[in-house]
């Protein structure tokens, strides 16, 4: 039409033209809030019964509802297994999370895979499934066994895994420390 919604919404508004709500709309939400309210979030009700938050909790407030304890607790743990179950399909299908839960796709095996890991084993960065031992190291047979029918591959370290180009002048030295941060008032944990 060429012109602003502001312009627009001024001519219609001299012309005496209201926008009005569909027959029954508020009395169709109430409805689906009332039925719907003890199993659900107020956003949830509000994807519901096609209105907004804030009518959702006018709604609410004019028929005096009131979530317990319990039904708190309980849509809460509802919606966070949807997230975790929403976060794990994102992770198995190789796409970013959206949150920063910790999601894992085989929990069993992250957790053998960090126990090898504190028990002296070496994950490689770039395969996070193979783990390398030395030849100090006290093997744990079993758990070896365990960790390949997951998937996990054990193989010495190669002699070349460690970077032989370590620059000694990145060290901090001696003569680097300032003893102006020396002071218990400076101190801070």
């Amino acid at each position: 039409m060429g012109i602003s919604y502001k312009k627009l919404w001024y001519h219609a508004n001299k012309l005496g033209l209201r926008k009005e709500r569909p027959n029954g709309y508020k009395s169709h939400a109430r409805k689906l809030v009332m039925e719907s309210f003890h199993d659900h979030s107020l956003t949830e009700l509000a994807k519901i019964a096609g209105v907004s938050h804030t009518t959702v909790v006018t709604i609410i407030r004019e028929l005096g509802l009131r979530h317990t304890p319990a039904e708190i607790r309980a849509i809460r743990s509802r919606r966070r297994k949807e997230v975790i179950e929403k976060e794990r399909l994102l992770v198995n299908w190789g796409l970013p999370q959206k949150t920063k839960l910790k999601v894992y796709t085989n929990h069993k095996k992250t957790t053998l895979r960090w126990t090898m890991k504190k028990l002296g084993y070496i994950v490689d960065e770039d395969d996070k499934d193979t783990l390398y031992y030395t030849e100090d190291l006290k093997r744990h047979i079993k758990r070896e066994e365990n960790g390949r029918k997951m998937g996990l591959r054990f193989e010495p370290l190669p002699e070349d895994y460690w970077d032989e180009d370590y620059d000694e002048e990145e060290d901090i030295d001696d003569d680097d420390y300032d003893e102006d941060y020396d002071d218990d008032e400076n101190f801070c944990i």
